[in-house]
């Protein structure tokens, strides 16, 4: 496929990842997000239309191995542990494998149109946001603005708002679509005036819409806000008779 030259949006968050160290994985995650759809697209595959949409790419664990130089099997174990992760989706046939990129949208393209505002010059966004023109902190999401006040969010409390969507999303897909500001404002909240960690935030997410209790109850980052320390508390509770926190990761919460 034909690409304009330009760049994407990558989050220092990348370093704090738990496979960050595994070069291989890294590579074909940044590898994944530039090759992904940039904007919707027909493809012929095998005498076939295929719509691929932004965010998205038609492959194969083949294909990948031979244009990252990865083995096909840590391939194979990588797309697993990003799709585990919430980072990626996949589905395959017998003839191709399409990766979405969960969130592209949402990042990349909210990225692109605050920092399109912010440049002087006024250009128009591109629209295959390829070319994104950030000259400023890229730790800075947007503003949100309330009738009473003005707060800054950085882009962790969206990205976090966008998981804890998502993931009720796939337990209910009729669920109502949030208000994403005001729930990245409560993740804001939840890290500046509950000292919580973006590591501690995200985790209690995943864990709660994996709980069959708990994901009814969890249905906003107020909720969240609000049970936080319950839902920590059970946690620890099953860190301790269940598995090894060296697994789970998460000597934080114990």
């Amino acid at each position: 496929m034909n690409r304009k030259q330009g760049w994407i949006s990558l989050h220092r968050k990348l370093k704090d990842k738990g496979y960050y160290k595994k070069s291989a994985y890294v590579h074909l995650w940044i590898h994944l997000l530039l090759s992904v759809n940039h904007k919707s697209k027909e493809f012929m595959w095998n005498d076939n239309i295929i719509m691929v949409k932004k965010g998205q790419l038609i492959t194969s664990r083949k294909t990948l191995s031979e244009q990252t130089g990865i083995k096909q099997s840590t391939i194979e174990r990588a797309l697993k542990m990003l799709e585990n992760e919430h980072q990626i989706e996949q589905r395959t046939t017998t003839k191709y494998r399409l990766i979405t990129i969960v969130n592209w949208k949402e990042y990349q393209q909210a990225d692109s149109k605050a920092d399109n505002k912010r440049t002087a010059s006024g250009q128009q966004a591109d629209t295959n946001n390829n070319d994104n023109n950030n000259n400023n902190n890229n730790n800075t999401y947007r503003e949100l603005r309330t009738p009473s006040c003005k707060v800054t969010f950085k882009s962790i409390d969206m990205e976090l708002a966008i998981l804890l969507k998502d993931l009720i999303l796939n337990n209910n897909p009729n669920h109502k679509e949030p208000n994403l500001d005001a729930w990245a404002n409560q993740i804001r909240l939840m890290r500046e005036r509950d000292n919580k960690t973006q590591e501690q935030i995200g985790y209690v997410i995943k864990w709660s819409q994996n709980n069959n209790f708990w994901q009814s109850v969890i249905l906003s980052t107020a909720n969240l806000r609000k049970h936080f320390d319950k839902l920590v508390a059970q946690i620890r509770r099953e860190l301790k008779t269940n598995q090894p926190k060296e697994i789970i990761g998460l000597d934080k919460f114990i």
